[in-house]
Parts: structure tokens; C-alpha cells; sequence
């Protein structure tokens, strides 16, 4: 992730890039009609800035073994069945909010379907879902075996500027795009590699009566998440 941000009334810019690799293993506990639970492990954790380690040692080591029970719908969504409660309520929210990526009927390639998902905002705990994601899914192709699919996405990312303001008074609109390609083992129906780019722009302006400086910020992010099959 690369963030830039300009602070309006100092006339300063700021660059910070931060990095996460986390590496986990999925049980799968058991399947029906409606959907698999599975059991996520944390094994590692490495989070920088700017080349530096971001977070104490003590908190790296709180995560890593700690194990979250979900259930995967088929159409991609997923919610909590257990969590453990050293996990932030942030975390939390972002894991149950996981959006539906799958269609609900057959399509062919070259086909394509909307989702329309409301995601939760990191440090708004308490103000309920503030950002919209609306996004476009193209079937691209399938193997020639049938047992992989390809996908493409793309679509935009909307926060409402009405939502209840930061800890520090400003109130955050944001804007961005997303993009992305996704490929799904079609036999275990498992995402075994996915890719996304985010550009987001926010405008950080202070509440009636706030003496925090208005901010605007543009951040990038670029996510892998590769799956290999264990035996």
C-alpha cells in the first residue's frame, strides 16, 4: 500500500508505503447445500513501513496461531461462526464483511454480473457501513480441461461523506476504482489466485468547530493472494 498525503494549510505532501504478507493455512471442517465451514490459521505475520517493522513483536506473536472458523456461501460471501477475542473488532468486520464475488446462475464466457456490497470502514467501529463497493464481473474463459475458471473485475469504491466523523473531527469522503483478475479451481471451488488493484482518494475535512488541518489523501493498494493444495 502507498499512501500520499497533502496537508492543505502547510502546503506539505507525505509518502508512506506499507507492506503485509501473511501467510495462513483453510481446514476445511465440512460442506453442505448451503455452503463449507472452514477453520483459517494464522502462521505468519510480517507488516512494515517504509521498510520497518510497523508493528511491536508482541502483537506480530499474538496473531500468528490464531484460528477463525467461517462459513463460505457459494456465491463467494463469507461470515463468522468463531473468532478469537485478541482480534480487533476492525478485523472482525472486515472478515464478516467479505463480499459475494459469484454469480447466482449459469453464465457463459464473455457473460458478466454486478454486485453491489457494503463494506465496513476501518476505525469506524460503531458507525455501521459507510462505503459502498460496486463492481462488474466478467467470465473471461474457462481451461480447456473445465477446471479452472478466469475472471475479470473492475468497479468503484464510494464513501458516504455523511457518515459519522473520525476520532480526531474530520469528516472523510472517499472515491476509488478497483480492478482485478481471479481464477477459481472449479472441482474444489476455491479461488487459488486472486489480484487487485485499489486507487482511493479521500478528502479529510474538519467538523464544524474542529481544529484538525483538512487533509487529502491518495492511496494505492495492490493485493496477491495465492492458494496451493495440501495433501
Amino acid at each position: 500500500m502507498t499512501g500520499t498525503v497533502h496537508v492543505r494549510n502547510a502546503d506539505t505532501t507525505m509518502t508512506m508505503h506499507t507492506s503485509l504478507l501473511l501467510l495462513s493455512r483453510v481446514l476445511v471442517q465440512g460442506s453442505d447445500e448451503t455452503g463449507t465451514v472452514v477453520t483459517t490459521v494464522t502462521d505468519s505475520v510480517a507488516l512494515s513501513t517504509d521498510g520497518a517493522p510497523a508493528e511491536p513483536e508482541s502483537v506480530r506473536r499474538a496473531m500468528e496461531g490464531q484460528q477463525v472458523k467461517l462459513h463460505i456461501s457459494p456465491n463467494g460471501s463469507a461470515s463468522v461462526i468463531a473468532v478469537p477475542d485478541l482480534l480487533s473488532a476492525d478485523v472482525r468486520a472486515v472478515v464478516s464483511g467479505m463480499p459475494a464475488t459469484l454469480p447466482d446462475h449459469p453464465v457463459r464466457p464473455g457473460e458478466t454480473w454486478q454486485r453491489v456490497t457494503a463494506l465496513p470502514v476501518i476505525g469506524g467501529s460503531g458507525t455501521g457501513y459507510a462505503a459502498t463497493l460496486r463492481a462488474t464481473y466478467r467470465l473471461d474463459s474457462v481451461s480447456a480441461d473445465g477446471a479452472l475458471a478466469f475472471v475479470s473485475m473492475h468497479g468503484t469504491l464510494a464513501r458516504d461523506p455523511g457518515a459519522r466523523p473520525l476520532a480526531n473531527g474530520l469528516r472523510v469522503s472517499s472515491t476509488g476504482t478497483v480492478s482485478g483478475s481471479l481464477c477459481v479451481d472449479r472441482h474444489r471451488g476455491w479461488w487459488i489466485d486472486a489480484r487487485a488493484t485499489i486507487v482511493l482518494v479521500s478528502t479529510l475535512v474538519p467538523v464544524a468547530g474542529a481544529t484538525a488541518t483538512p487533509v487529502r489523501m491518495r492511496t494505492r493498494i495492490t493485493q496477491r493472494m495465492h492458494t496451493g493444495t495440501g495433501r
